[in-house]
């Protein structure tokens, strides 16, 4: 089992992620996304049938899921308010551009870029994602110095990057996952506090949530804020309200009572809520058919030699400066191409 959940090593892909690719690839457009999945079946047994492929089609095309999605998919495919997917036969998908980058010999070093959260009884592979600009440097320094250490690499690759941003408190539990493969980190939302227009309170709002935290819904952090205020585990808070639109972007707006102290009841909201959460990170991806462990420099230095043998392949040189040479050139330029700000702040 663990194999079959353990993304691979140097592509990133789990095997039924690769086979829905793969899929996607063949067709020129979009297309009906219940026929992608009935190729993939057709292909091979896959565990959990068509809800399986499906939630990973549709997990490859969330951009607030995946830092560089690899699936271009049209319709309904779920929302920060916690909405799932609509059905297979009403969302439609094709190859995006990382995506055809990952399935020609992994030029994009997908496992670190996009990272990989999946558990299963037997595996947890929880791969944060990274900065795509940052990740070609520390590939570039382990090619420069294959024996550079995780302390070091982490001046090249700070931390992770996640596609909704927010704030990493990085320390002892991110040096433990980049050197031994497993340590936790704190992922906090972005909150700023301002003064409320036609009076003396203020408020906080929240513009970033934490990795995999949803906005609405029953388990959403506007819930549980309003849970907290009735449970008076939260206090000096009036009301909280979804300011979001399409031109503010994530907004939530938790007004404050003239006398309480915004830094105070946001020390609360992240004790109370998951506007601060605790992410552990296993760093288990599938190395030569077998589920391992890894620190950085190791996924790092697999995904290099995966690329080496790969354009040595295809171009012949024997000269093993010459193809590192073309293996950094292929990466930087993917870098520029998929043209990557950081998100995440570093603290």
């Amino acid at each position: 089992m663990a194999d079959r959940v353990a993304p691979d090593v140097r592509d990133g892909l789990t095997p039924v992620g690769r086979r829905a690719l793969v899929a996607l690839a063949r067709a020129q457009d979009h297309v009906k996304t219940a026929r992608t999945v009935d190729a993939v079946l057709a292909g091979g047994r896959v565990d959990g049938g068509r809800r399986a492929i499906y939630r990973e089609l549709v997990r490859m095309a969330r951009d607030w899921e995946m830092r560089h999605p690899l699936v271009d998919g049209q319709g309904n495919l779920g929302s920060l308010d916690g909405d799932g997917a609509a059905s297979a036969d009403y969302t439609r998908m094709r190859l995006a551009a990382p995506g055809a980058d990952v399935l020609d010999d992994a030029r994009l070093p997908n496992l670190l870029v996009n990272g990989s959260f999946g558990v299963e009884c037997e595996a947890a592979s929880s791969f944060p994602p990274h900065n795509l600009r940052e990740v070609a440097d520390a590939v570039i320094a382990v090619i420069d110095a294959p024996a550079i250490g995780a302390e070091d690499l982490q001046r090249h690759l700070p931390g992770p990057d996640f596609p909704t941003g927010g704030v990493v408190v990085a320390g002892d539990g991110l040096r433990a996952a980049y050197a031994t493969g497993h340590g936790t980190v704190v992922v906090r939302a972005r909150a700023d506090v301002y003064p409320l227009p036609g009076s003396q309170a203020q408020a906080i709002v929240v513009s970033e949530l934490p990795f995999m935290v949803s906005k609405g819904g029953r388990g959403g952090v506007l819930a549980e804020i309003r849970r907290a205020m009735r449970a008076r585990n939260v206090h000096g808070i009036d009301e909280v309200h979804d300011g979001s639109s399409i031109d503010d972007g994530l907004r939530i707006v938790v007004q404050l009572r003239r006398e309480a102290d915004p830094d105070a009841v946001l020390e609360q909201l992240f004790a109370h809520t998951s506007l601060q959460r605790t992410v552990t990170l296993d760093l288990v991806a599938t190395v030569a058919g077998e589920a391992r462990r890894i620190g950085l420099r190791d996924a790092i230095a697999h995904y290099v030699e995966h690329r080496r043998d790969r354009v040595a392949r295809h171009t012949g040189l024997r000269s093993e400066d010459s193809v590192l040479e073309i293996v950094r050139g292929d990466l930087l330029e993917i870098a520029a191409r998929h043209d990557d700000e950081r998100r995440s702040e570093i603290r």
